[in-house]
C-alpha cells in the first residue's frame, strides 16, 4: 500500500475534511460572569455552547486515533515481511527456580567463606533465628576457636543447590582441609569432606559439617603421630587436652585451645618428629652421602643399609646428585608407618651435559617411635632413559678411548657394574669429567 492510498483512507475515515474548520477549544471561549445572578437563559446557552465544542473536540481526537491505528498497523505489516526469529523462552517456574538455586548457593557460599576465615559473628549473620547449627562441636564457636588455635584450614569446593521443599532449599558444599599444621608439615590436604546448608527465605536455616578423618588418610598421617608425640612429650597434658584417656576426643575449654595451640607449633617445629619428617630427614641425610646423619634417623639394633661398601666415594667422584621429593606416610600397623619417598637423581655429570634428572627412584621407610627400622631402595637406570643415555654410551667410549682402563673401572670387564677400589675412583673421576668436556665441546 503507497502513502498515497493511505492518505485517502484516512481522509474518507474522518468526518472533518478539514481541521480548520474546528473552532479552537480554550478556557477563553468560556465567558463566565463574575457576578453569581446571571438569568438561566444565559447560562443554557454557555453550557450548550460548550458541549458542542467538547463534541467537536471528541472528533478530532477519535479521527487522530484512527490514523495512528493505521498507521500502527501498517508498520507490523512492514516488518513483517522481514524473516521472523524465534526465541525460545524458558518457562516462568524454571526461571524462578533458577534464581532461587543460585542464591541460595550464593549465601551458602558466604557462609562458609566466613566459616573458613573463622569469623563468628558474620556466620551468625546469615542465621536465621533458631537456626540448626553443627559445625565440628556442639558449641560451635568454641570448635571454631579450637579449630583455628590448630592451624585448620577450610577449602570450601562449589557449592550446588539440591531439592526445594517447605524446609528451604538444601545446598550441598564440598572442601578439603588441612589439620594440626598439616600444610605446615607438606602433608594433605585432605579430602572427602562437605558442608549441607540449607537455605529459606533469604537466611540460613541449618547448616551441618561432615568431616572425614579415616579413609583420606588425616588420622594416620596426623592424628595419631600427634597423639602419640603428646603422650611421650608432655603425657601430663593429656588430661588438658583430651576427653577421656583414648587420646580422640579433644577438648575446646580455653586452657585446652591454649595447649593445642602450643604443642601443635611445636610438633611442626622439630624436625624429628612425625613419620614423614622422619623419613625425609632420612632421604636428606642419604642426599648428602653422609652415613653419621643416616645413622642417627635408624633405631638401635635396626639393620640398615643404604649404600655397598666403598660406594659413596664412588658416588662422588662421578657427581652423583639426589634430588629427594616429598614423603608421603602409609596406615600405621604394629610394625610401624611406611613412608614412601620419591626421589630423582643425577649420574655420570649427566647434569652437565644437560641430561637428566632420571626419575622413577625412591626409598621406602619405616618409622616406629620417631626412628627408622627398616628400608628399601629401588634406583631405576633402565625405565627412566639413565642407561640408554648415559651409562652405555659412557661404556663405549671408554671402551674405544681408554680399552687398558675397562678392567680397573668394571668388574669382570663387561661394564655392567663398577668398581669401587681407590683406582677405580681415581679412573671414574678422571675420566667422566672428560667425557663431559669431549659431549659438549662443538
Amino acid at each position: 500500500m503507497t502513502i498515497q492510498e493511505i492518505d485517502r483512507m484516512v481522509r474518507q475515515a474522518n468526518p472533518v475534511p478539514d481541521l480548520r474548520a474546528l473552532d479552537p477549544v480554550g478556557l477563553s471561549d468560556l465567558k463566565f460572569s463574575e457576578q453569581r445572578s446571571l438569568d438561566m437563559q444565559t447560562q443554557d446557552r454557555i453550557e450548550q455552547e460548550q458541549g458542542t465544542k467538547t463534541s467537536r473536540r471528541g472528533i478530532l481526537i477519535a479521527a487522530a486515533a484512527g490514523v495512528l491505528v493505521l498507521l500502527g498497523g501498517f508498520a507490523v505489516a512492514y516488518q513483517g515481511r522481514a524473516p521472523v526469529q524465534t526465541v525460545s523462552q524458558q518457562p516462568v517456574n524454571d526461571v524462578a527456580t533458577t534464581l532461587i538455586d543460585a542464591d541460595a548457593s550464593r549465601l551458602a557460599t558466604s557462609l562458609l567463606t566466613a566459616y573458613a576465615a573463622f569469623d563468628v559473628d558474620q556466620v551468625a549473620s546469615y542465621l536465621a533465628d533458631g537456626a540448626r547449627v553443627d559445625l565440628f562441636a556442639p558449641d560451635w564457636r568454641r570448635g571454631a576457636r579450637w579449630l583455628q588455635s590448630t592451624g585448620f584450614k577450610v577449602l570450601v569446593g562449589t557449592c550446588e543447590a539440591g531439592d526445594t521443599t517447605a524446609a528451604g532449599t538444601s545446598v550441598h558444599c564440598p572442601f578439603d582441609y588441612h589439620g594440626l599444621r598439616s600444610d605446615e608439615m607438606g602433608l594433605g590436604p585432605f579430602a572427602g569432606n562437605s558442608f549441607d546448608v540449607t537455605v529459606d527465605s533469604g537466611e540460613v536455616v541449618s547448616v551441618s559439617m561432615s568431616l572425614e578423618y579415616t579413609t583420606n588418610g588425616f588420622s594416620t598421617q596426623m592424628w595419631e603421630p600427634f597423639a602419640q608425640w603428646i603422650s611421650d612429650a608432655y603425657p601430663a597434658d593429656v588430661a588438658s587436652m583430651y576427653v577421656g584417656g583414648d587420646l580422640s576426643q579433644e577438648r575446646h575449654d580455653d586452657e585446652a585451645v591454649q595447649l593445642w595451640e602450643q604443642r601443635t607449633k611445636e610438633y611442626v617445629a622439630d624436625p624429628g618428629l612425625g613419620p614423614e619428617n622422619v623419613a625425609a630427614g632420612f632421604l636428606e641425610a642419604y642426599a648428602a652421602l653422609d652415613v653419621g646423619q643416616i645413622d642417627s634417623y635408624v633405631a638401635d639394633g635396626s639393620r640398615v643399609s643404604m649404600f655397598a661398601p666403598g660406594q659413596i666415594p664412588w658416588l662422588e667422584a662421578t657427581g652423583f646428585e639426589i634430588i629427594p621429593g616429598i614423603c608421603k606416610a602409609g596406615d600405621t600397623t604394629a610394625a610401624g608407618t611406611p613412608v614412601h619417598c620419591p626421589y630423582d637423581y643425577h649420574g655420570l655429570r649427566s647434569d652437565e651435559m644437560g641430561l637428566g634428572p632420571f626419575t622413577d627412584n625412591w626409598v621406602d621407610v619405616t618409622v616406629r617411635d620417631g626412628e627408622v627400622v627398616s628400608t628399601s631402595i629401588n634406583f631405576e637406570t633402565a625405565s627412566n632413559g639413565f642407561s640408554a643415555q648415559v651409562w652405555e654410551p659412557f661404556a663405549q667410549w671408554i671402551a674405544d678411548t681408554y680399552p687398558a682402563d675397562a678392567a680397573s673401572m668394571y668388574e669382570g670387564g663387561n661394564f655392567g657394574q663398577e668398581l669401587y677400589t681407590d683406582e677405580a675412583v681415581q679412573l671414574w673421576e678422571q675420566h667422566t669429567k672428560e667425557y663431559v668436556i669431549v659431549q659438549t665441546t662443538p
